[in-house]
């Protein structure tokens, strides 16, 4: 699931300047223009997923005014994207250094230490962040994650029940606190989320494919069986072996 909401992505790949890249991007030759103009180009690539246009970008403005910590921010956010992390976290670790109240830098960081599943430091930067904004609901959500990853179990549902008080249509907080419900073995909560969750979303396949799974664990087939091959039906990789397995226990009970 891709988010803009600063969440954690993949993908490596590289740019290279050759005599003119796209028409409306960076020449070679083209001359200094203000910072802004670079930035804004930037922010255009990173919004269209162009992360290495967006690179480039933010590197030509970062060479005009090497002492913005937003224009480090952003372009860590493109290497994050990228999945660069480690460019990200040094991007991000020169924007705090020019300004250390700068939170979206230490939010963002935190996603980038997840990605390199350094846990204990992407929960140290979330703490920074929810220290400057208690209501930052993406913040709570994402330490939960790292908890979550942590086997932590109880900080991680602590986490994401804090995110739905924030913000109770905040879907992944749901499908999150049902997976460490189902990790732990309470199906029956983990329903209880993942309805939520497709009451929010009701095309959100993921939920129907857990809570299908929850059902299973349960020995609800009927019910597994229906969600899972919802599930299916909206887009998820079901394995076939599954739905075949459900099927003939569906059919030896008749």
């Amino acid at each position: 699931m891709k988010m803009k909401r600063q969440d954690i992505s993949t993908i490596l790949s590289v740019s290279v300047i050759i005599i003119l890249l796209v028409a409306g991007h960076i020449k070679a030759d083209e001359p200094n223009i203000d910072p802004d103009s670079y930035i804004k180009r930037g922010l255009a690539d990173y919004d269209n997923d162009l992360y290495d246009d967006a690179v480039l970008n933010f590197s030509k403005a970062i060479e005009i005014d090497p002492n913005s910590a937003e224009t480090y921010t952003h372009r860590g956010n493109a290497y994050r994207d990228k999945g660069l992390h480690d460019k990200a976290v040094s991007d991000y670790n020169r924007a705090i250094d020019l300004d250390p109240k700068l939170v979206t830098a230490y939010f963002n960081r935190g996603g980038a230490f997840l990605g390199n599943k350094q846990y204990d430091k992407a929960i140290a930067d979330y703490n920074t962040v929810i220290r400057s904004n208690p209501k930052y609901a993406l913040a709570y959500s994402n330490r939960g994650i790292a908890y979550l990853f942590k086997g932590e179990y109880d900080r991680a549902i602590s986490d994401f029940t804090k995110t739905i008080e924030i913000d109770p249509t905040y879907i992944e907080a749901y499908t999150n606190r049902g997976a460490v419900f189902f990790n732990t073995g309470r199906y029956d909560k983990a329903i209880a989320d993942y309805n939520r969750a497709i009451e929010i979303n009701p095309e959100f396949d993921l939920a129907y494919y857990n809570r299908g799974v929850a059902y299973l664990k349960k020995g609800d087939y009927v019910n597994s069986w229906d969600d899972i091959n919802t599930a299916q039906d909206l887009g998820y990789p079901v394995n076939p072996n599954l739905l075949k397995g459900l099927w003939e226990v569906l059919q030896s009970q008749k």
